[in-house]
């Protein structure tokens, strides 16, 4: 009887150990609840996990893994413009209300030396940008642009 060669015992060894492979697999059932959680995993709070849409007054916003997708990311640009627009609006008005009272001030007299006080109170009727109807008004157009102003105030008037 000859002997088996080292090659031969090692490619018998082989084989046994992938049946025996296989039939270990075939007995246990593969999971698949996706990728393996380890030993000191941490489980996501469900009350923080981002979700992947996102009902808006915008319409929908669709995130993968947190991110904003490019027509969600589109959508927000866009908001955050028609927003600035909105912020620049309102905040002109004030100014622009001044402006439109500059020249009718200087037509009643000179520069720096006029400051009328409406006799009544406003209404429906009056033509002002941001006037209410509880306020006695008083305007000055101060220039400035000759050098500083001192301006006195008469007794009684700033209670």
């Amino acid at each position: 009887m000859k002997k088996p060669t080292a090659g031969l015992v090692v490619v018998m060894m082989l084989a046994v150990g992938v049946l025996i492979g296989w039939a270990v697999a075939q007995e246990q059932p593969q999971k698949k609840e996706g990728p393996a959680k380890f030993k000191m995993t941490t489980e996501v709070p469900p009350g923080i996990v981002s979700p992947d849409k996102v009902e808006t007054r915008l319409g929908t916003l669709s995130f993968f893994d947190g991110f904003p997708d490019k027509a969600s990311v589109e959508k927000l640009y866009d908001n955050l413009d028609f927003q600035r627009a909105v912020q620049a609006y309102l905040l002109a008005l004030p100014p622009v209300s001044q402006a439109a009272n500059r020249n009718p001030i200087r037509e009643l007299g000179p520069v720096n030396a006029t400051l009328p006080i409406f006799e009544q109170l406003m209404d429906s009727r009056s033509v002002f940008l941001t006037a209410n109807t509880n306020t006695v008004y008083s305007w000055a157009w101060v220039d400035l642009r000759k050098g500083p102003l001192v301006v006195e105030v008469p007794p009684k008037v700033a209670k």
